[in-house]
């Protein structure tokens, strides 16, 4: 199974548009790169960063932009992206969180979720949902910001602890065997201080480690669903 893997923009850039065809709309990654820094600048957004993924010699990609001046210490802004030249993956992308500590990611789904696959007026409609969304980048942001300060207040035994583990493994089908291994040791030993022990907001983040290395065909998808699982789980407003 590819795996993503850290690059440069530069180099990511380098990879070969296919052709058009009446079926298939190519969308170039310096499109992607474009439209989404374009959106963010309108909308008064400062880039602490960028990252960027690759895999198939730039066939797949990802691009990552961590947003400043967010009014929390612990999190801030991300927009997130991938696309692909092969039709592996449609065009996708998300608002999100990114957790400082840990480097964590949280993405709700509610708003900002676009997936569309490469066909017709593709371009147009990532660039009119990108204008849309990013406007209420900071509205969304909030909403996780309760989300994580309601998980923080919820005490949650080991027991506990591995029945969602088990639902999420067993019933939700939404985290992997080897993802399983990994929660569990970072419950058992956290490889970083979430400054809540015991608490859901714990839980939440052995999950969200064990999705670092997630398919990117998988990537988005996965966050959305684990936290809407904690979200009914727990009832979060």
């Amino acid at each position: 199974m590819q795996t993503l893997t850290p690059t440069f923009k530069s180099e990511l850039l380098k990879a070969r548009i296919p052709a058009a065809t009446k079926s298939y709309s190519p969308v170039p990654h310096q499109a992607m790169i474009d439209m989404t820094l374009e959106e963010l600048s309108k909308n008064g957004m400062k880039v602490l960063s960028e990252s960027y993924n690759m895999a198939r010699k730039g066939q797949q990609a990802m691009g990552f932009y961590e947003i400043g001046s967010t009014g929390d210490s612990e999190m801030r802004i991300r927009i997130g992206w991938h696309n692909s030249y092969d039709k592996s993956m449609p065009v996708r992308w998300a608002i999100g969180a990114h957790i400082i500590v840990c480097e964590n990611g949280m993405v709700a789904g509610d708003v900002g979720a676009f997936k569309r696959k490469h066909t017709g007026t593709v371009m147009q409609d990532y660039r009119e949902q990108a204008h849309i969304h990013v406007a209420q980048a900071g509205e969304m942001f909030q909403g996780l910001i309760r989300d994580k300060i309601r998980m923080k207040d919820i005490e949650v035994t080991k027991r506990t602890s591995a029945e969602l583990i088990g639902r999420m493994f067993l019933e939700e089908d939404i985290i992997t065997a080897t993802q399983v291994g990994i929660i569990k040791r970072e419950l058992h030993n956290p490889s970083y201080d979430y400054k809540a022990p015991g608490s859901a907001w714990e839980v939440y983040n052995a999950v969200t480690v064990s999705l670092k290395d997630e398919h990117p065909q998988r990537f988005i998808d996965s966050h959305i669903n684990i936290h809407k699982f904690f979200k009914n789980q727990f009832e979060l407003a």
